[in-house]
């Protein structure tokens, strides 16, 4: 039978410091038990149901075709979307109602699990903190300047480039960015190693039969061979294929070695990727997407901004770009960094 509650908890609450006493941080089970204490504040919102405008307040640019972030009916586990509608420039906002609650010297963590839903051409979307709803946080991703004051936040727009990358500005810090590194890693990514027995060129094309490819899956990636570098523009079961033709023209002949390097993917459209942001006490920003690191920006928000959890997406054209949001997930720690609440 369960141990009474007295033997149990020995008259504590499931607090940090007990569970340092029992397994210390080194454990890794530690840091998944952390989340569960009492000295973590938490937020889980899975919108399985109505848009609780307790939590969230929506907005929009007032343009007349934008649709506020709502509930999305029929969607396994609950879902939600908004979106600019067809017009340029127009966005969609969803902040916290409250932006009291998430302080950098708490050491907040954001986790978004999301998706452009129509298109991952001519958008923008931003995901993190920040302390006020404005027009978009950032105002230029390429050459960081900013619209925001105090912010953290994944940003991915065309008007760029292709990656979701980290920028962030304080009261005390200038406005600064890291691009996202390794970024969003495809199953094929990284290299591969070609044989050199079946192995055929021509001025534009590397034909190896000894492997089975999916067509066009390998649309970007880089053919290394003899010296020369093939750029891939379609490709068949066994033939890649590259318009412009082999580096210093000619091609490097037949069965010689070759390796191709694939990038990492971009978005794709209708396909949910997770993106976490973190802050900290020094004003240090981090970026997760998919689980994978991707880098610091070493000068955010203040420590003790108060800031909301921020969700934006605008179009770049006169077509919707909605973006859809399964789940946000946050916490911090109760009290600010470096201290523990007394043992009750």
């Amino acid at each position: 039978m369960p141990e009474r509650p007295d033997n149990q908890f020995h008259g504590r609450m499931f607090r940090r410091s007990r569970l340092r006493d029992a397994i210390g941080p080194s454990n890794p089970l530690f840091h998944l038990l952390d989340y569960q204490t009492v000295d973590v504040v938490t937020l889980f919102d899975d919108f399985q149901g109505v848009l609780n405008t307790d939590d969230w307040t929506v907005s929009n640019s007032s343009g007349g075709a934008e649709v506020d972030f709502i509930r999305i009916a029929n969607q396994v586990g609950g879902v939600i979307g908004g979106d600019g509608g067809a017009n340029t420039e127009r966005d969609a906002r969803m902040f916290q109602t409250s932006n009291e609650i998430w302080l950098g010297n708490r050491r907040p963590v954001a986790l978004f699990r999301a998706t452009l839903q129509d298109a991952v051409t001519l958008a923008k979307f931003e995901l993190g903190f920040a302390d006020a709803v404005v027009a978009g946080q950032v105002l230029v991703k390429g050459t960081p300047t900013s619209t925001g004051a105090d912010y953290a936040v994944a940003v991915f727009d065309t008007d760029d480039d292709l990656s979701v990358d980290l920028q962030t500005d304080g009261g005390t810090d200038a406005v600064a960015s890291v691009a996202s590194s390794p970024g969003i890693v495809a199953n094929n990514s990284g290299a591969i190693v070609g044989t050199s027995g079946n192995m055929t060129s021509t001025d534009t094309t590397l034909t190896d039969t000894d492997h089975a490819f999916t067509v066009n899956e390998f649309v970007g990636a880089t053919i290394t061979s003899e010296g020369q570098t093939l750029f891939v523009t379609s490709n068949t079961a066994t033939v890649m294929t590259g318009s412009a033709g082999w580096s210093g023209g000619g091609n490097p002949g037949d069965a010689v070695a070759w390796t191709m390097t694939v990038p990492p993917a971009s978005l794709v459209a209708a396909t949910f990727n997770n993106y976490m942001v973190a802050i900290d006490e020094l004003r240090d920003c981090r970026l997760w997407i998919d689980n994978v690191f991707q880098g610091v920006v070493r000068s955010g928000p203040d420590a003790t901004t108060s800031l909301g959890i921020w969700v934006y997406v605008q179009s770049r054209s006169n077509a919707a770009r909605e973006l859809r949001i399964d789940y946000i997930k946050a916490w911090q720690n109760r009290a600010a960094a470096g201290t523990d609440l007394s043992d009750v």
